[in-house]
């Protein structure tokens, strides 16, 4: 899908940019070069096949979006709003999300594994076999979402909701779960612990 290399900056092991060597953060146009992929996200409504590690955006309305094959990971991302869109085979990994608001989407077997979620919404959300393995995710709600067959193995989940959801197959093992509410979910159907 992606051709993955490090940066060549000594001791640098962020990926790199397209066409590039460096990565977003040692590339002497990093700054224009994140300030043009903001824009062309904010401007595009089909997103397709676009990779660029470490886009920094916020206060962005990205409402509406289709993302479908990118690879946006390594990415921040702060009041940010991606309600009502579609994310297919994207992957957003090791990112960080402040504040973002993910109601409505749809999401199908998309990766955000090793991220952080802090204060956000996917409530009321279609999120089928999502990768969001070893992520962080505190304050944040997944009311009214269908979750099914999606991993949340060897996350912290702090505070979070995942009330009135479909919760079938979703797999939490080696989770922490401190006040998480399952509150008329399915709860028996999702898999907390690895069968011996």
């Amino acid at each position: 899908m992606y051709t993955r290399k490090t940066c060549s900056s000594p001791g640098c092991s962020a990926r790199t940019l397209p066409n590039s060597e460096l990565c977003l953060e040692h590339h002497e146009d990093g700054e224009t070069l994140n300030a043009m992929a903001g824009d062309y996200i904010r401007e595009t409504t089909l997103i397709r096949d676009f990779f660029f590690p470490g886009l920094r955006i916020a206060n962005a309305d990205l409402r509406s979006k289709q993302i479908i094959n990118c690879d946006l990971s390594y990415g921040y991302y702060e009041n940010c709003s991606f309600e009502s869109s579609v994310f297919q085979f994207a992957v957003l990994n090791h990112s960080h999300f402040v504040n973002c608001s993910f109601k409505n989407i749809r999401a199908i077997e998309c990766v955000f594994a090793c991220s952080s979620f802090k204060d956000c919404s996917f409530d009321g959300s279609d999120l089928v076999q999502n990768n969001f393995n070893g992520c962080a995710l505190i304050n944040t709600s997944f009311s009214g979402s269908d979750l099914m067959y999606s991993r949340f193995i060897n996350c912290n989940i702090h505070f979070t909701d995942y009330e009135d959801c479909n919760v079938k197959g979703v797999m939490f093992p080696g989770s922490q779960l401190k006040e998480v509410s399952f509150k008329y979910s399915n709860r028996e159907d999702a898999i907390f612990e690895y069968e011996h």
